[in-house]
This record gives C-alpha cells, sequence and structure tokens, in this order.
C-alpha cells in the first residue's frame, strides 16, 4: 500500500480567483481503503480570520479550487496507513473514498469535517494537517527525522515569536529530505 502528498504552488495566480496561498494535501492507499486528506478554510474563515471550522476536500474539489497540484512526491510505501486512516477518521466523518458508487463531484465541505476540527491559518492548516498525518504514519526513527526537520527548518514571524507555521512548500521540501 502507498502514500503520496500534493502540492500546490505558494502565491500563484488563479484566473478568477487571485493568488493562492499553496495548498498540499495526502493520498493514503491502505488495505482497509483508500482516503484523501486535504483541510481548507471554511469560507466564513475567509472572511472573518483567524480560525472556525475547516472544510474537507477531494482530489477533484483541490483541483477545481487550486488547478493541477505543482508537485507529487514519489510513492512512500514505509507509513502504516491503517493508524492515518484512523486518525484521519477522527477528523473527516466516512473518509473512505467509495470507487463502486462514484460520484462526479465528491462531496466535500465543512458538514464531513467532525465537530472540533478547527482551521487555523497558524495551527491547523492543510500543510501542518499532512505533517500531522505523516507523524501517525511513520515509525519512531522516521518522527525523529520529521521532527529535526521541522525544528530546523520552521520559521518566525517578523515580531521574533517563534510560530508552528508550516508551509505548502515546507511539506515538499520535508518529504523529500525524510522519504
Amino acid at each position: 500500500m502507498a502514500v503520496t502528498i500534493f502540492v500546490w504552488d505558494m502565491f500563484k495566480y488563479q484566473p478568477g480567483e487571485g493568488i493562492g496561498v499553496g495548498h498540499a494535501s495526502m493520498f493514503v492507499h491502505g488495505e482497509k481503503g483508500t482516503i484523501y486528506i486535504s483541510f481548507w478554510p471554511s469560507a466564513h474563515t475567509l472572511k472573518a480570520g483567524w480560525s472556525s471550522p475547516g472544510v474537507v476536500h477531494f482530489m477533484n474539489g483541490d483541483k477545481k479550487a487550486d488547478g493541477q497540484p505543482s508537485w507529487a512526491s514519489k510513492t512512500i510505501s514505509t507509513l502504516d496507513e491503517g493508524a492515518i486512516i484512523a486518525w484521519w477518521s477522527k477528523i473527516q466523518s466516512n473518509p473512505l473514498i467509495d470507487y463502486v458508487n462514484k460520484k462526479p463531484i465528491q462531496v466535500s465541505g465543512a458538514a464531513h469535517a467532525s465537530p472540533g476540527a478547527m482551521y487555523s491559518i497558524l495551527l491547523n492548516q492543510c500543510a501542518i494537517t499532512v505533517v500531522r498525518a505523516l507523524m501517525v504514519g511513520a515509525d519512531k526513527d522516521t518522527r525523529v527525522k520529521i521532527m529535526k526537520w521541522l525544528q530546523a527548518n520552521m520559521g518566525s514571524t517578523p515580531l521574533l515569536i517563534h510560530v508552528p507555521t508550516v508551509t505548502p512548500q515546507d511539506v515538499r521540501e520535508l518529504v523529500e529530505a525524510v522519504f
């Protein structure tokens, strides 16, 4: 079974949408099913500011919002896909993709995010969600490598306050460095 990470470039212009902040997502194919991890702010967050219930997307929703991903990882087969699926099931209700009963556009939105799955631009967004999924599925040695990479590569604000912000570009660089 396998995992693939997708990244959309930061600050890329999308016709009709403006300049995006980038995006990161994860496709997980495990023994007990397949999931797609993608965590977005709700429309309320975009209008009001810092945090609100998150919205889950499927790949077709991500492509509709941001176009084709600019990067995809090599297939990663060293993660515990079952652990990642179990973890994501706590965030997205009924996350398994049903290939038998396909729909043209998989249903997405806040209705599929579990209560309490709050989006925050600094603390709980798409890139951080992908890193958390990697941590959940990684063995102890790989978790240590991920943590060391994060400690060496995470930034700070202009006020010199160290914040746990991970960008889509960080996800790409982390995956290339660790996997």
